[in-house]
């Protein structure tokens, strides 16, 4: 239901009435399939869903973002870092952010690892944490966190180092 929806909504095989795409996608929703609500959630959350308010588009993200959508669980990430319609909670954005991190996401990773490191008080595990996921996203192409472990590598001591790779090997699920 939510592909077809998603593809005519998105394409030239639009059917006469849009609204018929949106209830395919709602009916996925109503299943409970994530990609579904990640969809839809958004969109209420701008108020571009008259059928649905802004505090049910936040319910559907963070229910997405539990059933496993990383696309969701970045942009709760994103908004309780900025505080972005939500309180600003730094604890909270690393929660989601860690979550689609362990998924192998660099950009999630990259989040993460930049909260990591410019927490405050940031205690040495908080520090090596975020240079293992800086590590992680740039073996990943993230120029970026490339240029942070650079940076950061010569800082570290041998008993970090040897810290890092110990995180780097149990932080992603397999």
């Amino acid at each position: 239901m939510h592909l077809v929806g998603t593809w005519q909504v998105r394409s030239e095989n639009l059917l006469e009435n849009a609204a018929e795409e949106w209830s395919l996608i709602q009916k996925a929703a109503n299943e409970n399939y994530s990609p579904a609500l990640y969809e839809i959630g958004p969109r209420a959350i701008r108020g571009e869903d008259p059928h649905c308010t802004p505090d049910k588009g936040w319910k559907m993200v963070r229910d997405a973002a539990t059933l496993g959508s990383v696309q969701a669980q970045f942009y709760l990430g994103q908004a309780y870092e900025n505080g972005d319609g939500v309180p600003k909670e730094p604890d909270r954005a690393r929660r989601y952010f860690r979550l689609c991190a362990a998924r192998g996401q660099s950009r999630c990773e990259h989040s993460l690892a930049q909260l990591l490191l410019e927490g405050s008080p940031r205690s040495e595990d908080d520090y090596v944490q975020a240079i293992a996921w800086f590590q992680l996203a740039a073996e990943q192409g993230d120029r970026e966190a490339g240029v942070v472990v650079a940076q950061e590598q010569s800082n570290l001591t041998p008993a970090q180092l040897a810290l890092v790779k110990g995180w780097k090997s149990q932080l992603l699920r397999k």
